[in-house]
């Protein structure tokens, strides 16, 4: 399969990059305060999360968008939509009940990687795109899973990953506003 290059920014991807590059702004801010301080992620900070967590979900839709061309990467990206807008929404209910919400959107998360995973190995495959920005979806995908890790070792490394998966949320906002697709 040949490699599809566009020299213009579809205007139709142009708010949904946009808005994930806030939302992971949003999850880079979010981590590094809570690195700082642990006691901080309470129930503002879950408001603040989900928020930005739904806003990165845009880049779900952009990037479903941009790989109609691989459908297979096209039809998981539709459940991974799902799945991303529950695990914000989570973050809302763990404004009012933490220790039921945290296993809730964790599982959620995990569904999305998968998803994003699966997406991202097809994007590869159909070299839809030329150079690093191909791998974004996969390693968004697969930041998740340092999640978990990063709990396991404490309160920093924990959050310092969840503020990495903003940047990888970012870098995907930002391919979307790029010629690149």
């Amino acid at each position: 399969m040949s490699t599809i290059t566009t020299t213009t920014v579809r205007p139709a991807l142009r708010p949904l990059g946009w808005t994930t590059v806030v939302g992971g702004l949003g999850i880079v801010t979010a981590g590094i305060v809570a690195a700082v301080d642990a006691n901080i992620a309470d129930s503002a900070w879950f408001g603040f999360a989900g928020a930005s967590a739904l806003l990165a979900t845009a880049g779900v839709l952009g990037l479903r968008r941009a790989t109609a061309a691989v459908p297979l990467a096209h039809k998981v990206l539709g459940a991974v939509a799902v799945t991303m807008t529950v695990f914000a929404l989570a973050h809302f209910y763990a404004v009012a009940d933490q220790d039921r919400a945290i296993p809730f959107f964790s599982a959620f998360m995990m569904l999305s990687a998968l998803g994003l995973i699966i997406a991202g190995i097809a994007i590869l495959r159909a070299r839809l795109w030329s150079g690093p920005a191909r791998a974004l979806p996969l390693i968004t995908g697969l930041w998740p899973l340092t999640i978990p890790i990063g709990l396991a070792l404490g309160d920093v490394p924990h959050f310092v990953a969840i503020a990495l998966w903003g940047a990888c949320w970012t870098a995907l906002g930002r391919l979307l506003l790029t010629e690149q697709h």
